[in-house]
C-alpha cells in the first residue's frame, strides 16, 4: 500500500490535533466548545454531561450541582454575549464553554465578548457575591429575586448568586481585551466533590 504525503500544513494541523488531544486528557477534560449557544445546543450538552456523570461514581447532590452550574452558564452566553468585535448584543450567543475534572472537583469554565461599558455593573456584582457567606447569599438572592428590577435580558445576577450558593466557591474570572470596545470575559466555577 502506497503511503500517502501530507501537505506541510496539513501535517502541522494534525499533530495540533495530535497535541490537544494529549492536552484534554491530561486535565480531564469531559467538554469544549466554542461556538454560538442556543437552546439546542444547551440541551445538547445537558444531555452529555448528564449521561456522562450518571455513569461515574458521583453522588446524585453533586450531578445536580455540576449540572445546574452547567446551564446557568450556557445560559449566559447565549442571553448576554456581545459580538466580538463591534459590541452589540448578539442571541443567541457565541462563547466558549469547558467542564473538566480533577481529583477533588469539577471546573466549568465560560467565557464571551462583552461590550466595556457593562463591565462596571458585571464586575462589581461579582465582587459583591465574592464577599458574601453562603447565608448572606442566600439572603441577597431573596432580596434580588424580591426587588430587583430584571435586565432586558433578564436575569438580575441571579444566576450568579445561585451559582455561588451552589459551590461555595468565589467565582473567578478574568478580562482579556479584544479592541477598544469589546473584551472577552472568561469565569471559572469549581464545584467540590465534597461539600
Amino acid at each position: 500500500m502506497e503511503e500517502k504525503k501530507l501537505h506541510k500544513s496539513d501535517e502541522g494541523y494534525l499533530k495540533f490535533v495530535h497535541e490537544l488531544h494529549k492536552v484534554l486528557l491530561s486535565k480531564e477534560i469531559i467538554l469544549v466548545y466554542e461556538g454560538e449557544v442556543d437552546q439546542s445546543i444547551t440541551k445538547a450538552f445537558t444531555s452529555l454531561i448528564e449521561r456522562n456523570l450518571s455513569g461515574s461514581q458521583e453522588s446524585i447532590m453533586l450531578q445536580k450541582r455540576v449540572y445546574h452550574v452547567m446551564v446557568e452558564c450556557l445560559q449566559n452566553i447565549c442571553k448576554h454575549s456581545d459580538h466580538m468585535l463591534t459590541g452589540e448584543s448578539i442571541s443567541p450567543g457565541e462563547g466558549v464553554f469547558v467542564v473538566a475534572k480533577d481529583h477533588d472537583s469539577y471546573i466549568i469554565v465560560s467565557g464571551n465578548a462583552v461590550y466595556k461599558r457593562k463591565l462596571d455593573s458585571l464586575t462589581s456584582t461579582i465582587n459583591h457575591i465574592n464577599e458574601l457567606t453562603i447565608d448572606e447569599l442566600k439572603e441577597y438572592y431573596k432580596i434580588q429575586l424580591k426587588e430587583s428590577r430584571l435586565s432586558e435580558k433578564g436575569g438580575a445576577g441571579l444566576g450568579l448568586i445561585d451559582i455561588a450558593r451552589k459551590t461555595e466557591k468565589k467565582i473567578e474570572f478574568i478580562l482579556e481585551p479584544i479592541n477598544d470596545d469589546v473584551v472577552f470575559f472568561i469565569m471559572k466555577f469549581t464545584i467540590p466533590k465534597a461539600i
